[in-house]
């Protein structure tokens, strides 16, 4: 079905770029339908990709592996595996999310206020140290919420 659109997709842009501007615009049109095509192809490898490591892992009864793709983190080899010299920065927002759903409600505000050095550290040293700070206080009783912080970092 999307092979159909994109088919008409052309067809039409080709018929009114044509009446419209000329040979020279098909010729622009011809260049862009392939750097497009090769966006889709690369979305279609990246996605298809993760999708079998997916079903490998869940069918492996590798839960834990399997989790991970759906919380970003296999995202970055994805990325990596195509473009190797490419730099992943991680989205902070989607870090704190990942990180406050396993906190209960009752521990959420001391939680918060005691993991903002985590974030708004100025430096990476001083990063790192604030999340070992973090990491002896809370580790104990929500060892899952900080695990995604390491990773990012490094520390695991």
């Amino acid at each position: 079905m999307i092979a159909l659109t994109l088919s008409l997709c052309i067809l039409f842009d080709t018929i009114f770029i044509g009446r419209g501007i000329g040979s020279e615009g098909l010729a622009v049109l011809n260049i862009a339908l392939h750097v497009f095509n090769i966006f889709i192809a690369s979305g279609l490898l990246l996605g298809i990709g993760r999708a079998i490591t997916f079903s490998i892992d869940l069918g492996g009864k590798k839960v834990e592996s399997a989790r991970c793709i759906f919380t970003l983190t296999g995202l970055k080899e994805a990325i990596q595996a195509i473009y190797p010299h490419s730099e992943i920065q991680r989205c902070i927002i989607h870090q704190l999310r990942n990180s406050f759903k396993y906190i209960s409600y009752k521990d959420l505000k001391e939680f918060s206020k005691d993991f903002k050095i985590v974030y708004t550290a100025i430096n990476e040293q001083q990063h790192l140290e604030n999340l070992h700070a973090v990491k002896d206080k809370w580790e104990e009783k929500y060892p899952y919420a900080l695990k995604s912080w390491e990773s990012a970092t490094g520390m695991c």
